[in-house]
């Protein structure tokens, strides 16, 4: 696999906000070595999100305005007054 190759996985990959409880370096890409400082909140890709938050380094943030997907519960009631 080229190196064209795993940039194009990346960028198709999920992205996430974390607000860094530390500062840390990471890879959003596989080649590119970026600086995350703590207390900044950035848009990175799941993958290194999920490093982030499993080594206690960020936190996933709410976005404001931004409400939890919620399942569909189904079809609403039919009206009844009809």
């Amino acid at each position: 696999m080229s190196k064209q190759d795993v940039s194009h996985e990346k960028s198709l990959e999920a992205m996430v906000r974390i607000k860094m409880l530390e500062t840390r370096t990471g890879s959003p890409d596989g080649m590119t070595v970026c600086s995350y400082a703590r207390g900044e909140q950035y848009d990175v890709p799941d993958s290194l999100a999920e490093v982030f938050v499993r080594e206690g380094w960020g936190k996933p943030v709410q976005e404001r305005g931004r409400k939890p997907r919620r399942k569909n519960s189904g079809a609403a009631p039919e009206n009844k007054n009809q």
